[in-house]
């Protein structure tokens, strides 16, 4: 083999060597970039069940905010009943003192 012919055939392994390093970061960016939208995809998924479990919970809160008017507007009325009931009471007594 001549000079030139083993300085073609350095070369070409050499071209080779690169193409198919140029090849492999190719494939490795294709893979990154699907990795990155898979872990894109995954990020909204999570964000939506978040989402969807702040509105559970905000819906719990408003329930049991609501549980608790309640209970509160049935305790006045208690009070006020128990008030009424005790002032019958005090006024039974009189009158039957006065007798």
């Amino acid at each position: 083999a001549t000079e030139k012919q083993v300085v073609r055939e350095v070369a070409r392994a050499a071209a080779q060597e690169a193409m198919a390093a140029k090849m492999a970061t190719a494939k490795a960016a294709v893979e990154a970039a699907a990795a990155a939208e898979a872990a894109a995809q995954q990020a909204e998924v999570d964000q939506k069940e978040a989402e969807r479990v702040a509105a559970e919970a905000a819906a719990v809160c408003s329930a049991a905010a609501d549980r608790l008017t309640t209970a509160r507007a049935a305790a006045a009325a208690a009070v006020s009943e128990s008030v009424r009931a005790a002032a019958e009471a005090a006024t039974a007594e009189a009158a039957l003192a006065a007798v």
